[in-house]
């Protein structure tokens, strides 16, 4: 990475620190969350990792203004554990956190969850318009109505029937 920057007749310079360099210790002291955050980002071994990720959960519950901050910093440290690949040890360290935080409430598993249950449903729907379809003389407006999805989405099922 660049060290120097000249503008004409003026020229900077500057040491790069490398975040691996430095030790996490310092960043966990801090009183200030967003610190705490840069922790994941510095020197510890992979197999301190869910020591050292329990450590950042706890201190950043312990310096929080408030759930929603709370929420907030974890999010961030969503990000930051992907820079570091350590997601999977962050779902575990996550897990453990029970008593503060309900992953039920949890915007990221709400969405996975509707997700979910919209790939079970349109699969539920296919399946449904394919037994009709194959086992029945109903016309492609009398199925749409029978199984509550659009013509055109019957019109598809029979298109892709007819071509395998």
């Amino acid at each position: 990475m660049i060290t120097e920057l000249s503008l004409g007749d003026v020229t900077f310079r500057y040491n790069l620190i490398s975040f691996q360099q430095l030790d996490y210790r310092v960043f966990l002291s801090s009183p200030v969350p967003e610190d705490i955050l840069l922790a994941v980002l510095a020197n510890f071994k992979p197999a301190e990792s869910p020591v050292i990720l329990g450590r950042i959960l706890d201190r950043l519950t312990e310096t929080a203004n408030g759930p929603l901050v709370l929420e907030k910093y974890r999010s961030q440290l969503r990000v930051l554990v992907q820079l570091r690949n350590l997601k999977p040890i962050f779902d575990d360290a996550m897990d453990n956190l029970t008593d503060f935080f309900k992953k039920e409430n949890d915007i990221y598993y709400i969405l996975g969850e509707r997700k979910g249950e919209a790939k079970g449903e349109a699969k539920k729907e296919r399946l449904v318009v394919k037994n009709l379809v194959q086992q029945t003389d109903f016309t492609n407006e009398q199925i749409a109505a029978l199984a509550s999805v659009s013509v055109d989405f019957v019109k598809k099922i029979r298109r892709s029937r007819a071509a395998s």
